[in-house]
């Protein structure tokens, strides 16, 4: 018995054994696995190292990053996955991939007339899959797009940009996104003035490709559509 746990541990960790972004040189850090950029009076704090959950393996084909943003304007801040981008030192940029289909895909309503279910769905699945958010938030509002999918949060009440990365060669892997994603995942929405946020945006995988990105994140302001400013924060790869 010994033996095997023994190898069953082996194993285990030798699947945690995957290359993570952490802050390069030039970077601003809290402690050795956060970096911190700020632009416009808005604060951003990224971590390439802090997904534990599953799958625990999930960095051998994406690249998890754990965002925390803090709306220090005096704007709406926009939070849409097309404004955060990984640019690799190839040039190569790397999307922030949705894990959600918009509301518009799912059904309004059941055969007997009744409201629906209220539930996360992955972006591939073709029957619903129900999960409890557990991201943070402080003065937060939901893209409207996404209220199927967050009961009880507020949304936001104009309109929202909203791009399906889906298809093409965004494509998800057939197993992803896990629960875990989901329930983990930033949403799309809108940070009032005073409001924090943090979650995951996962990216397409970097750490296979690219020595070296940086974490670009470009504000605009969800009421008039205008851009505020641009965070960049260097990151580096470091291997196992």
């Amino acid at each position: 018995m010994k033996l095997l746990a023994t190898v069953v541990v082996v194993v285990m960790s030798s699947c945690l054994l995957e290359p993570v972004l952490v802050p390069d040189v030039g970077a601003q850090k809290v402690g050795e696995k956060i970096a911190f950029g700020e632009a416009a009076a808005v604060r951003v704090w990224v971590n390439g190292d802090a997904w534990k959950a599953d799958p625990l393996d999930l960095r051998q084909v994406l690249t998890p990053v754990h965002v925390n943003i803090e709306n220090g304007s005096t704007r709406p801040l926009r939070l849409a996955y097309a404004d955060f981008t990984l640019v690799g030192d190839s040039g190569m940029r790397y999307a922030a991939m949705s894990p959600l289909r918009a509301d518009s895909m799912l059904p309004r309503s059941s055969a007997d007339g009744a409201a629906p279910e209220l539930q996360l769905v992955a972006a591939h699945r073709a029957s619903p899959v129900r999960v409890a958010p557990r991201f943070r938030h402080r003065h937060f509002y939901i893209a409207p797009q996404y209220g199927y999918y967050y009961p009880g949060y507020p949304l936001w009440g104009a309109p929202f940009p909203y791009t399906y990365f889906g298809g093409g060669p965004y494509s998800w892997p057939r197993t992803l996104p896990s629960d875990d994603m989901l329930a983990e995942a930033l949403p799309e929405g809108v940070l009032e003035p005073g409001g924090q946020v943090d979650g995951f945006v996962y990216f397409q995988g970097v750490t296979q490709r690219e020595a070296r990105v940086r974490f670009d994140y470009q504000l605009h302001d969800a009421r008039a559509d205008a851009k505020l400013g641009e965070v960049i924060i260097p990151m580096r790869v470091k291997a196992p």
